[in-house]
């Protein structure tokens, strides 16, 4: 890979289609994890695996052991609702950005909360 290559550590739940866009693309490393990692081994594969620029997550945690296993850590995204599971204090320290899918989830919590 390039100098100019990207690590993006991914949970297996995220979208086939998404999921596809980014192996396509020359530059990036997709790095699949899945959804019930316990935490410990979460932080040993970004570790191993680093440096890992991003993190596009699901229910996992995410402070500062994380971000320090990531060794190169530049954005987190959220992939679901809310963001509980994300140390938004750790984040703004080492300015890493948090991104989330905003509205996207809506009707299906919606749809939820209704049945």
């Amino acid at each position: 890979m390039s100098a100019n290559s990207k690590t993006i550590a991914v949970v297996t739940t995220f979208g086939a289609p998404g999921r596809k866009m980014l192996e396509q693309r020359p530059e990036v490393r997709v790095v699949p994890f899945s959804p019930v990692l316990p935490a410990d081994e979460l932080r040993a594969l970004l570790a191993r695996e680093a440096p890992v620029q991003a993190i596009m997550l699901g229910n996992h945690k995410v402070s500062t052991p994380e971000i320090e296993a990531a060794r190169d850590l530049q954005v987190v995204c959220r992939n679901g609702v809310g963001f509980d599971n994300v140390d938004l204090k750790a984040l703004s320290a080492n300015s890493i950005p948090l991104m989330t899918v905003g509205i996207a989830n809506s009707p299906s919590v919606a749809e939820a909360a209704m049945h």
